[in-house]
C-alpha cells in the first residue's frame, strides 16, 4: 500500500494488486498489463520464518515475468547477494524506494 502512495505522489502509473498474491497469478497479471516494473513487499516475519519459501517465490517470479520487466523486492531484511542483479533489485528501505521512484519520475 505504501508503494502505491509513493507512486501516486510521483504521478507514476501503477496497479495495486493487494496482498498474498500467488507467484504465478502475479506473473500472469504482469504480462497482461505489460508492466515495466513489479514491486513485491516481503514481510520480515515471512522471510525469517520461511526463508526458503521467500527465495523460491522471488526467483520464480523473476523467471516467469518477461525479461524486460524489472523485479523490485522490498522489506523482509533480504540479503541482496542471494539475488542476481539486474534481474532482481532489492529495495532495502522506504527511503531507497522513494529515491528510485524519484529517479523514474524524472524520465516520464
Amino acid at each position: 500500500m505504501i508503494c502505491a502512495l509513493l507512486f501516486a505522489h510521483y504521478e507514476l502509473n501503477y496497479v495495486y494488486l493487494g496482498t498474498n498474491m500467488p507467484c504465478e497469478a502475479l506473473a500472469d497479471t504482469v504480462k497482461q498489463i505489460d508492466a515495466g516494473t513489479v514491486i513485491v513487499g516481503i514481510s520480515p516475519f515471512m522471510n525469517k520464518d520461511k526463508p526458503d519459501f521467500t527465495k523460491k517465490f522471488i526467483m520464480n517470479l523473476s523467471n516467469l515475468v518477461p525479461e524486460k520487466t524489472k523485479v523490485w523486492i522490498g522489506g523482509g531484511s533480504l540479503d541482496s547477494s542471494h539475488y542476481p542483479e539486474p534481474l532482481i533489485k532489492i529495495i532495502p528501505s522506504l527511503q531507497s524506494l522513494d529515491m528510485e521512484l524519484s529517479k523514474l519520475s524524472e524520465f516520464r
